[in-house]
Order: structure tokens, then C-alpha cells, then sequence
């Protein structure tokens, strides 16, 4: 008996010390942040809380803060989790919320809400993101964007099997076709637990589609019994304009009197818009407004 008491005892003690190695302080201070969106001295800041980004639910309960400009919190945590400290606000009949990301792992965590550059430290993950995700910035301010994608790229694979390069890859540019190839071929080289990362998983699918140059890849829609396929019209010697869209999608219905006119001016001829050439190869892809007819007008003469 006396056995299985001291064997509890120690079990115990064990606990005791994991929670201790796993707790977790944040001391923040939010003025920096809080002034540079202040639109009245009647905003006020009405709590913060702790967001985590990959399950987007919160980790905290909503703390008050009645508009002070430093806060702590501090609790456990199993695992380093990407995340953002949560500044909600509030001001004549509108709310909003401003935040900061950060890494939260155990130890003390020292967070500066600086607008432009926040700045966070005091853990390995953090101590390690924020000196050159401030270099990068530095480099974006001189106009030097290719030292900028230098310094991103060099990091990520750097840090090829931890949450740090995920959140570099996120920061990434990746709006033209050749930005997004570069992004997709870090993400390749990233290890498993940066690639399965649900956020690179989303990531890497969003990125992931045919780009300019690149032969359409077909798939099939039924709709009252009826089996249509993109190679139905796509690939038959003619452009053909595609609009992938949903009724969910605001700028998809506000693109709607766009695609009408359009249609009426070339008929004789989620959410993105696609226009395949003659032998199928994506000619353009994200035209919207003005852009849909000029491309179509460069076409046709």
C-alpha cells in the first residue's frame, strides 16, 4: 500500500513539472498598435484574447482590458501553435479587430505591437521569425523586393520542419504566375510536417492551378441528369472564357453585368475567371472588369 502511495506521489510530481515546462506567459503591450488605428477618443479597446489560426477558434476566454494599452496572459500549451493575440475594439455602433500573429510555446513571451513591425521574442520560435521577418521588411521599405523574396525564401527552407517557416511561406507574394511557382517549389522542398501542415495544405491547392501556358485539366458537372465536361468546349479550336464562380461570392455577383456584356459583344466567339485558347493552353486566368474585354479585344482586333 504504501507502495502504490509513493508511486502516486511521484506520478504526481511528474505532472506537476510537465505543466510547469509547458505553461506559457505573454506579456504584450498593444499601445504602438492601438494609436496608429485610433479614429476617436471614443474607440475603445474592450478586450484581448488568444486566436488559434490553424482551427481559427479562440484559445482564451475574451479578457477586459478597459482600454489598457498592457496585458498578460498565460496558461499551457501541449505543442507550439501559430497564433494571434486578439484586439477587440469597439466604437459607436461598430466593432473590429486588430491582432498580432506570433508562436505561442512555452516560456516567457515578450510581445511590442509596433503597427508596421511588431516585434516578439523570448521563445525559440519567435526568437528565431521576428529578427529576419524585420530584415524583410527593412528590404520592402527600400523598394530591394527581390532581397525581400530572398531573405523569405532562405528562411523557409531553413526552417524547413517547423511552424516559422509556415508562417513565412503564408508571407510570401504569390499573386503573378512565376511567384507562385517559386512559392510552390519551397513548399515542395519543405518537410512533411511544413507540407501537411493543414495551412500549406490549403496553401499549396490555392497555388496549385493551371497557370498561363499550362493545358486545361478536364472535369465533369452534372446538373438535371446531364453530364457536361470542360473538354466539351474547351480544346475544340475556339477560345472559350470560363467563369468559376459562387452565389455565396459577392465580387463573383458583382462581375455578373461584366460577363453579360461581354458575352454580348464576343457571343459570335472558386472564384477565378479562365480564358483557354484554341488548343486548350490557359491564355489568362483573374480577369476581371475592364481587363476581361481588353484581353478579348487584343484577341479579336
Amino acid at each position: 500500500m504504501k507502495r502504490i502511495f509513493i508511486n502516486a506521489v511521484l506520478a504526481c510530481c511528474a505532472l506537476t513539472g510537465w505543466a510547469q515546462e509547458n505553461n506559457y506567459t505573454i506579456r504584450a503591450n498593444v499601445e504602438p498598435l492601438i494609436k496608429y488605428y485610433r479614429a476617436s477618443e471614443k474607440e475603445l479597446t474592450d478586450s484581448v484574447y488568444l486566436l488559434d489560426v490553424t482551427t481559427k477558434k479562440p484559445i482564451t476566454e475574451k479578457i477586459a482590458i478597459e482600454d489598457q494599452t498592457k496585458v498578460e496572459l498565460s496558461g499551457y500549451v501541449d505543442s507550439p501553435k501559430i497564433i494571434q493575440l486578439m484586439i477587440f475594439q469597439t466604437f459607436e455602433g461598430w466593432s473590429r479587430n486588430l491582432y498580432v500573429p506570433l508562436f505561442l510555446e512555452p516560456g516567457n513571451i515578450v510581445l511590442n505591437a509596433e503597427a508596421e513591425s511588431p516585434n516578439v521574442e523570448g521563445t525559440p520560435l519567435n526568437n528565431a521569425f521576428y529578427p529576419c521577418n524585420r530584415k524583410i521588411r527593412e528590404a520592402v521599405k527600400d523598394g530591394n523586393n527581390e532581397l525581400a523574396a530572398q531573405l523569405s525564401a532562405d528562411y523557409a527552407l531553413e526552417h524547413k520542419n517547423d511552424l516559422s517557416a509556415i508562417q513565412m511561406l503564408y508571407g510570401m507574394k504569390n499573386k503573378t504566375d512565376a511567384e507562385a511557382k517559386v512559392l510552390l517549389n519551397i513548399i515542395e522542398q519543405c518537410g512533411e510536417s511544413v507540407r501537411h501542415h493543414p495551412l500549406i495544405e490549403s496553401l499549396y491547392k490555392r497555388l496549385n492551378h493551371p497557370l498561363n501556358g499550362d493545358m486545361f485539366k478536364d472535369f465533369a458537372v452534372e446538373y438535371e441528369g446531364k453530364t457536361t465536361r470542360l473538354s466539351d468546349y474547351v480544346g475544340k479550336g475556339k477560345y472559350v472564357l470560363v467563369d468559376f464562380w459562387a452565389s455565396w461570392c459577392g465580387p463573383c455577383r458583382a462581375e455578373i453585368p461584366n460577363l453579360i456584356k461581354v458575352y454580348e459583344q464576343y457571343k459570335e466567339t472558386i472564384p477565378t475567371i479562365y480564358l483557354f485558347g484554341p488548343d486548350g493552353r490557359v491564355v489568362a486566368h483573374d480577369l476581371r472588369g475592364k481587363d476581361i474585354n481588353n484581353k478579348l479585344a487584343e484577341i479579336f482586333q
